[in-house]
């Protein structure tokens, strides 16, 4: 069943009063009222209109600081992930963390963030890291190499 498909019950639906048009259009001011300008002709005010009042959107202060109109989206993994899962001198590449289950989106980069302690020694190459991963990954003797940046 859809709704297009329900039947019409009678008398649910009124008609449209149409205003202002000839002889028979609800007399005098046909339900406008006198004057102003709701009884002008294209009478339309905007969505924030308050009769006069300041609009709440202008009362509420802006918001500070920055925002990036296009911030950059990353998949993260931390290093405690990769302490988990992965044996000693492994080369882990985007597809194997794919596979693993570590990354859910392979369209996004993949960033390395420093979360957890690296004690072993493996190959790692992702698109980004973070200060603290880089830091750990060099304690650990491990390798990092940046997939994308030029050299």
């Amino acid at each position: 069943m859809k709704l297009s498909n329900l039947p019409k019950i009678k008398g649910n639906t009124k008609r449209k009063i149409r205003r202002g048009r000839g002889a028979a259009s609800h007399g005098r001011y046909c339900g406008f009222g006198m004057n102003g300008q709701q009884s002008r002709s294209g009478r339309t005010k905007s969505r924030h209109f308050e009769g006069g009042n300041l609009p709440t959107f202008r009362k509420i202060p802006m918001l500070k600081g920055f925002r990036s109109l296009n911030p950059k989206e990353y998949a993260t993994v931390n290093l405690r992930d990769l302490e988990r899962r992965f044996p000693q001198d492994t080369e882990i590449t985007i597809g194997l963390l794919i596979e693993e289950g570590l990354v859910r989106n392979d369209k996004l980069p993949v960033k390395l963030l420093g979360e957890g302690e690296l004690t072993r020694s493996m190959t790692i190459k992702v698109h980004a890291a973070s200060k603290s991963a880089r830091e750990k990954i060099e304690a650990a003797d491990a390798k990092l190499e940046i997939i994308g940046e030029s050299e």
